[in-house]
């Protein structure tokens, strides 16, 4: 029996469903400490190398975008390659992600 379909389990809490944006709906390892007053829980599975350097760059640097793309030009910083497990899946589109794709303020300094 698989223990991601093993009912002890996922009643126990080792095994848990969880659903994310990027990543869809998951049965992963859940808390390895049980606790009665601040239980285990998943916020959040991480994300992709390079994920949230615009964001970043653009809040917390205070670059504009055609400073992030000569930095990504001259390869100074980049994002994930793309192997599997290094990258977002396949399946999901990049392109529409709004923490990824983050616009912040205008491009004007």
């Amino acid at each position: 029996m698989s223990i991601s379909r093993d009912e002890w389990r996922k009643e126990r809490g080792s095994v848990v469903k969880f659903n994310d944006s990027m990543y869809r709906k998951l049965v992963m390892a859940g808390s390895a400490a049980m606790m009665s007053e601040t239980p285990g829980r998943i916020k959040w599975l991480t994300r992709p190398l390079g994920y949230h350097n615009r964001y970043i760059f653009k809040t917390r640097l205070g670059l504009s975008e055609s400073e992030i793309r000569q930095l990504e030009k001259e390869r100074v910083v980049g994002y994930w390659d793309y192997r599997v497990g290094q990258r977002p899946p396949v399946y999901y589109n990049i392109e529409e992600d709004e923490l990824f794709n983050y616009g912040g303020e205008s491009d004007a300094k």
